[in-house]
C-alpha cells in the first residue's frame, strides 16, 4: 500500500491501520489519522462539489494550521495542485503569482484578507472562488470554509472514494520560489518527486512510526512541507505543528512531547541558544535535529552540540528538495562538509561547458533524477535554462572531495539566504529603482549574526538630494515582503563596472560611503 504514489493512499492506509494513532498535534488538541483522514476527505468531497477537478489549482493562504494539512491531502485526493502562498508576501508579490497560476479557488485566513485585496472582488476574476478560514467581514460572495466542509452537506457524499490519482508525473503542488529577473518562479511538484523524497527523508531521519516529529518551519516553503511533514504522514509518524516560532513553546513542546525528530533553519537555532540556560527545558529525546536552509558555520554546529542539539545538517531547494546530506560523524569528521547525496538522487559537479569535473575543481552543483521538479509553471524558457540534458542546475557553486563529500564554494546565481528565506538582489533592485531619487543601485548579501545573511544596497542618488533607510523602508512598505528589505545602504558616487558595463559586486564592499541602519 504505502508503495503508492499518492500521499492521499498513505494517511488513509494509516487511518485504517492505526485509526487512533495521533497524526497532528495542534495548540493542545490531538488529531488522530482516523480524524485527518475523515477531514480531508469532506474537504475533497467539497471542492469536487464546487467544481474543483484534477488539473485545477487551489491557492491558499494560511499559517501553519490543520486546515492547511487537509487541504493539501483533499487535492492529492482529487487530482487538484496546490498552490501555497506565502503570508509574508506583500500584494505585488502575490498578485504576480496569483496571475501566474490562476487558482479556481482560494483559501485564505481571514487575517490575509487585506493582503489579498479581498474587499476589491473586481481585481478577481469572475468564477473564482474565494473561500474565508476565521472569522473576517462577510460580503462579495466570500465563502465560510468551516461551515461548509464541516457540515458534509454536498451533492456528492464525504465518504466518496475518490480515484486517488496513482501517475507519478501528476502534478500536485506548486511552490513558489524568489525569482532571479525580479518575480517567482513556481516550482511544477509532481506525486513522483513527493514520494522519493520522502524515501530519501526516511533514510536521512532514520523516521519510525513512532516518531514524533516537531514542526515549525511554514508549510508554504519545501522545508515544512516536503522534507517534515510529508515523510512523517508517509511514516505514520505524529507532528506537533506550531503556527510560529516562539523558542520558549519550542522548548516546551520538545520536553512535553517527547519530540524525537527537530528540524529549522540556523536562525531559530541562534534564537534558541539565546534562551538562558534556567529557562530551556528537557531536550534529551531529541534524536536528531537537522540544520539547513541557509549557511551553517562550524562555530554554531558546536555550540548546538553543547547544548544538547544532535545536528545533523542537509542541502537542497524548492526544486527539489534534499539533495545532500551529513550525519553527525559526517560533521566530525569532515567539517565545512554539505554532505553526500541523498540515495534517491544523482548529484554531480559540472564545468562551464556541463562536463563533470574532477574531484577537488569548483563548479556548479547539477542533480537528476525523481527528485527533481517537472519544470517551472508557464516558465518554458526558465525551465531549459535550469534543466539540460536531464540535469537540474541548481545555481551552487561546490567541489567534492576524494572521498566522495561534497563542500559548498559559492553561489553562481546572485543569491543570498536571510533567516531561510531566499532572496534574489535582482528581485529588490528591480523595486528599488522605482524610488524617485535614485539613479542607479546594486545589492549584495553580506553576513549578519542574527540573521545569516542581509541585504546592503549600494546606492547612486539622481541630483545629489539625501535620503535615509527609514525613508526607503516607507517605500518598500506595500512592495516587498520585509525580509527581503536591505538592512544596510551606502551612497556611491559610481559603481565598479566590466566593459560591458555589469556592475562588479565584488568590488561594492571598497567603495561609497557606509550609512548603517539605525
Amino acid at each position: 500500500m504505502l508503495y503508492q504514489y499518492n500521499i492521499a493512499n498513505w494517511v488513509k492506509y494509516w487511518s485504517e491501520s492505526h485509526p487512533e494513532k495521533p497524526a497532528i498535534f495542534f495548540e493542545n488538541n490531538k488529531i488522530t489519522y482516523r480524524m485527518l483522514q475523515e477531514s480531508s476527505q469532506k474537504v475533497a468531497a467539497w471542492l469536487d462539489a464546487s467544481g474543483i477537478h484534477s488539473g485545477d489549482r487551489v491557492a491558499v493562504m494560511l499559517r501553519n494550521c490543520p486546515e492547511f494539512v487537509e487541504i493539501y491531502l483533499a487535492c492529492a485526493q482529487i487530482g487538484a495542485i496546490l498552490v501555497p502562498l506565502n503570508t509574508r508576501w506583500t500584494h505585488s508579490e502575490l498578485n504576480w503569482a496569483m496571475n501566474n497560476a490562476e487558482p479556481n479557488i482560494v483559501i485564505y485566513e481571514s487575517s490575509f484578507g487585506e493582503s489579498l485585496e479581498i474587499d476589491n472582488r473586481q481585481r478577481y476574476p469572475e468564477g473564482m472562488i474565494l473561500s474565508r478560514v476565521g472569522d473576517s467581514k462577510s460580503g462579495f460572495n466570500i465563502r465560510d470554509y468551516h461551515a461548509e466542509t464541516r457540515t458534509g452537506d454536498f451533492r456528492k457524499q464525504p465518504d466518496l472514494n475518490y480515484p486517488y490519482p496513482e501517475k507519478p508525473e501528476q502534478h500536485q503542488v506548486i511552490m513558489y520560489t524568489s525569482g532571479t529577473s525580479g518575480r517567482p518562479k513556481g516550482a511544477l511538484l509532481a506525486l513522483r518527486k513527493t514520494y522519493y523524497n520522502c524515501l530519501n527523508a526516511g533514510e536521512y531521519f532514520n523516521f519510525q512510526h513512532d516518531d514524533i516529529m516537531l514542526v515549525v518551519s511554514p508549510l508554504y516553503h519545501s522545508g515544512g512541507l516536503f522534507i517534515q511533514v510529508s515523510p512523517c504522514l508517509f511514516y505514520g509518524a505524529t507532528i506537533v505543528l506550531h503556527q510560529s516560532f516562539n523558542p520558549i513553546h519550542i522548548y516546551h513542546d520538545i520536553e512535553n512531547y517527547r519530540i524525537t525528530k527537530f528540524s529549522a533553519v540556523p536562525t531559530m537555532l541562534r534564537m534558541l541558544l539565546d534562551v538562558p540556560v534556567q529557562n530551556r527545558a528537557d531536550i534529551s529525546s531529541l534524536i536528531i535535529c537537522a540544520i539547513g536552509g541557509e549557511k551553517v558555520t562550524t562555530k554554531l554546529l558546536d555550540l548546538c552540540r553543547c547544548s544538547g542539539f544532535p545536528i545533523r545538517q542537509i542541502m537542497g531547494q524548492t526544486e527539489t528538495s534534499i539533495i545532500l546530506w551529513a550525519s553527525e560523524e559526517d560533521l566530525l569528521s569532515n567539517p565545512n562538509t554539505i554532505g553526500k547525496p541523498v540515495c534517491h538522487g544523482e548529484v554531480e559537479i559540472f564545468d562551464n561547458y556541463n562536463q563533470p569535473v574532477y574531484p577537488g575543481i569548483v563548479g556548479e552543483l547539477v542533480v537528476r533524477g525523481p527528485i527533481c521538479m517537472s519544470g517551472y509553471w508557464k516558465e518554458d524558457k526558465k525551465t531549459q535554462t535550469s534543466m539540460k540534458k536531464g540535469w537540474l542546475h541548481t545555481g551552487d557553486l561546490a567541489w567534492r572531495g576524494n572521498e566522495g563529500y561534497f563542500f559548498f564554494s559559492d553561489r553562481k546565481k546572485d543569491m543570498y539566504i536571510s533567516g531561510g528565506e531566499n532572496v534574489y538582489p535582482a528581485e529588490v533592485e528591480s523595486v528599488l529603482k522605482d524610488y524617485p531619487e535614485i539613479a542607479e543601485v546594486a545589492v549584495i548579501g553580506i553576513a549578519d549574526e542574527k540573521w545569516g545573511e542581509v541585504g546592503h544596497a549600494y546606492i547612486i542618488k539622481k541630483n545629489g538630494t539625501d535620503f535615509s533607510l527609514q525613508m526607503l523602508e516607507g517605500f518598500l512598505q506595500n512592495r516587498l515582503a520585509r525580509f527581503k528589505w536591505p538592512k544596510k545602504m551606502t551612497f556611491c558616487k559610481k559603481f565598479p563596472k566590466t566593459s560591458t558595463g555589469k556592475i562588479k559586486k565584488y568590488e561594492l564592499p571598497a567603495v561609497g560611503e557606509q550609512k548603517d541602519r539605525t
